[in-house]
């Protein structure tokens, strides 16, 4: 019975996960940080990288979970609902570190293989890099077309969203090292 029971309750939480139609545009937002099913949310992330097979599809994983933490982040701004957009930018970072330390130990016996692991990781994240910054320039647009916003407000949301495109950046010299040590093997 707790085997049917545990069936059950992953493909109900399988049902709640929000998946990206294409990856060159930030998915709408599903469960969101003001909701009490976020943690479910979380957690069912969390195993999602436990099941992944090697390191690089863990990177892969944990980029895919950047995604949905940045169109949170993007909706809890819009909605002006700062601390859960500040939850959703934590858990985005904590995505993308889960993201840096599986590409930092990325290996393979074929160091061919390993490279192309690394540059198709690359190519995600200058992509995650690319949402960043359009999120970045909607989030301005709609804050300064509604201006309802306290200059507190737009400077913690300037400050997140200034912390979005910095670790993403750092993540970024990372594979590229990464990607390096890889062409020298």
């Amino acid at each position: 019975m707790c085997k049917s029971a545990l069936i059950i309750f992953v493909l109900f939480s399988i049902s709640l996960i929000p998946f990206a139609i294409a990856q060159t545009t930030v998915a709408p937002a599903g469960v969101t940080p003001d909701s009490f099913l976020y943690g479910v949310d979380v957690a069912l992330d969390q195993i999602k990288l436990l099941l992944a097979f090697d390191n690089t599809a863990k990177a892969k994983v944990g980029l895919e979970i950047a995604r949905e933490r940045l169109s949170e982040v993007k909706e809890m701004a819009l909605q002006n609902k700062l601390e859960a957009m500040q939850r959703a930018q934590a858990e985005h970072r904590n995505s993308l570190d889960t993201t840096r330390a599986a590409v930092l130990t990325v290996s393979r016996v074929n160091s061919t293989q390993e490279l192309v692991d690394e540059v198709e990781i690359e190519k995600e994240l200058e992509q995650h890099e690319e949402d960043v910054e359009t999120v970045s320039q909607e989030i301005d647009v709609k804050i300064k077309i509604r201006g309802n916003i306290t200059a507190e407000q737009q400077a913690l949301i300037n400050s997140v969203l200034s912390n979005l495109q910095n670790l993403t950046g750092e993540v970024k010299v990372e594979i590229k090292a990464k990607k390096g040590e890889t062409k020298i093997k």
